[in-house]
């Protein structure tokens, strides 16, 4: 039976599930409407899979997702917002069953970085507007930054 999970005072939530040949799957859903869904994989996961930013009722937040390294060590995750002074924080990332982590960092930000440590790998992902008005929230939906990212993006 999926597990679904709220992210309290967002308008995201999680579904765990079995993929295809029983691995396991998370579901990311945004005001109930699913955005996302990630299989587990044993060969190149891949690290920072998605981030969307949302405003809602006055509050706004960012939430990042992918999977950990074949390490299984989670990532550093930190959000950046482009303005005349521009403003770093951290989101701490926590594991979903083993197989995946996600992160939520208060306020909208316009970018991701996820890296690992002890390592040079490195991913970067950038907001983008997203054409959900129905939603009632104000998003954003993401899209790989692949001039940034130092590691080539696996084929799906």
């Amino acid at each position: 039976m999926p597990d679904l999970h709220d992210l309290s005072g967002t308008p995201w939530s999680t579904r765990t599930a079995a993929g295809p040949d029983g691995r396991p799957a998370l579901e990311i859903y945004e005001a109930g409407l699913l955005v996302d869904v990630m299989v587990a994989r044993s060969l190149a996961p891949r690290i920072l899979r998605g981030a969307r930013a949302a405003v809602w009722s006055g509050r706004s937040a960012t939430v990042a997702w992918g999977c950990p390294p074949a390490s299984g060590s989670l990532p550093v995750v930190v959000v950046t917002r482009r303005r005349r002074r521009p403003l770093i924080d951290a989101a701490e990332a926590v594991s979903l069953g083993g197989w995946f982590w996600i992160a939520l960092a208060d306020g909208h930000f316009a970018g991701v970085t996820v890296a690992i440590l002890g390592s040079r790998e490195q991913h970067t992902m950038r907001t983008t507007r997203s054409h959900s008005a129905r939603l009632g929230v104000s998003s954003l939906t993401n899209r790989p930054d692949r001039s940034q990212a130092s590691v080539k993006p696996s084929l799906r």
